[in-house]
C-alpha cells in the first residue's frame, strides 16, 4: 500500500512540473499588433429578418437546402426556423419538446446528403428531409442514441 501511496505522489509532482513547463512562454514571443492586419471586407449577401410569426433570437447553426432555402437554428426560442432564398422566414419546422420531431433545450443541426437534416443532443438523434413536393423540412424520424450506438458497434 504505502508503495501505491507514493507511485500516486511522484506521478502527480511529475504531472504538476509537465503543466508548469508547458505553461510558461519565452519571454521573446512577439506580441500580435492587431493594427498591423490587413482590414477584411465583407459584402452582406442576405440577410434573414423577423416576421409577424418570428423574432430571431440567439442564431447557431446553418443549413443550406438544395432549393436555396435555408435552416437555422435559435437556441433562445429553441426552434429550427425556415428562410427561403430571399431570406423570408417561411415558418418553424420544429420546437422544444420531448416527443418526437421536438427538440430538447440544447441542441446541434449539421447537413446530410439528400437535404436531410441531423438534429441531435447527447440522447437522441432526429432527422429531418425537405419534402420535395412542398419545400418544407417536416420531421422523417426519432432514434435514442444508445439503440444507435448499439447498432453500429456491434
Amino acid at each position: 500500500m504505502p508503495l501505491n501511496f507514493k507511485r500516486y505522489v511522484w506521478s502527480r509532482i511529475l504531472m504538476a512540473g509537465v503543466m508548469i513547463s508547458g505553461c510558461t512562454a519565452d519571454s521573446d514571443d512577439a506580441l500580435v499588433d492587431y493594427h498591423d492586419l490587413q482590414e477584411l471586407s465583407v459584402d452582406l449577401a442576405l440577410e434573414i429578418g423577423e416576421s409577424e410569426a418570428y423574432l430571431p433570437g440567439n442564431l447557431r447553426d446553418l443549413v443550406l437546402l438544395s432549393n436555396g432555402r435555408l435552416l437555422v437554428s435559435d437556441r433562445a426560442s429553441g426552434t429550427i426556423e425556415q428562410f427561403d432564398q430571399s431570406g423570408n422566414h417561411v415558418g418553424t419546422v420544429a420546437g422544444r419538446g420531448e416527443g418526437p420531431g421536438e427538440l430538447p433545450s440544447t441542441f446541434t443541426m449539421i447537413s446530410g446528403q439528400d437535404d436531410q437534416v441531423a438534429v441531435f443532443d447527447r440522447s437522441k438523434l432526429a432527422i429531418f428531409r425537405r419534402n420535395p413536393a412542398s419545400g418544407r423540412v417536416e420531421h422523417d424520424r426519432t432514434r435514442v442514441l444508445e439503440e444507435v450506438t448499439d447498432r453500429f458497434f456491434r
